[in-house]
């Protein structure tokens, strides 16, 4: 009897050691998990500052083009230009609906 005893105060014994390094264990995972998001963190955070310095190169670049093409004229005569040609697409449309219209009419008058 105390031989079973023994026996199963060691067995009892070994489980609580195992208990331990599987608490360990957990331990080390949780602060894994928790160094996981702040690398994550981290990394959003650097994909955020690397995009928003692409945007600001590539704006840097295209004003340095413009500034140095002797053949542009400035943001004013950029718009001037943008509005001139608003104005013939809007125009092309008027024409194309007036040339439809007057095909139409001709088209009754034929019938």
């Amino acid at each position: 009897m105390e031989a079973r005893e023994a026996a199963l105060r060691k067995e009892l014994e070994g489980v609580r050691k195992i208990n331990e390094v599987i608490e360990g264990m957990i331990g080390t995972l949780e602060r894994a998990k928790g160094n996981m998001g702040t690398v994550s963190q981290t990394v959003t955070n650097a994909t955020t500052l690397l995009n928003t310095w692409t945007r600001m190169l590539s704006q840097t670049e295209h004003n340095q083009r413009l500034i140095l093409n002797p053949e542009w004229k400035g943001a004013t005569q950029d718009l001037l230009e943008l509005e001139a040609e608003e104005r013939r697409r809007q125009e092309e449309v008027e024409r194309r609906a007036a040339e439809a219209e007057r095909r139409r009419e001709e088209a009754r008058r034929k019938a």
